[in-house]
C-alpha cells in the first residue's frame, strides 16, 4: 500500500498532514525548482541535482532501490 505522501516545497501541506496521519503514512518532499531553498542556493545546486534528490525520494518510497 501506500507509504509516502509528497508535497510541494514551500506548499502548505495542513490538509495533507490530516490525511497522513489518519492513514498512518509519512510526508515527504519534493523539490519543484521554481524555488530554491537559501541551503540549496548556496550550495550552487543544478537542475540535474535537484531532479536526482527527487529520484532517490521516489526510489525510496516506492521500494525501487534496486534500480
Amino acid at each position: 500500500g501506500i507509504k509516502v505522501l509528497f508535497s510541494e516545497a514551500f506548499e502548505n501541506n495542513s490538509v495533507l498532514k490530516s490525511i497522513a496521519k489518519d492513514a498512518k503514512v509519512t510526508i515527504d518532499t519534493l523539490q519543484p525548482l521554481a524555488n530554491l531553498t537559501n541551503d540549496e542556493a548556496k550550495k550552487n545546486l543544478t537542475y540535474k541535482d535537484i531532479m536526482l534528490q527527487n529520484l532517490k525520494k521516489l526510489k525510496n518510497a516506492l521500494e525501487c532501490n534496486g534500480i
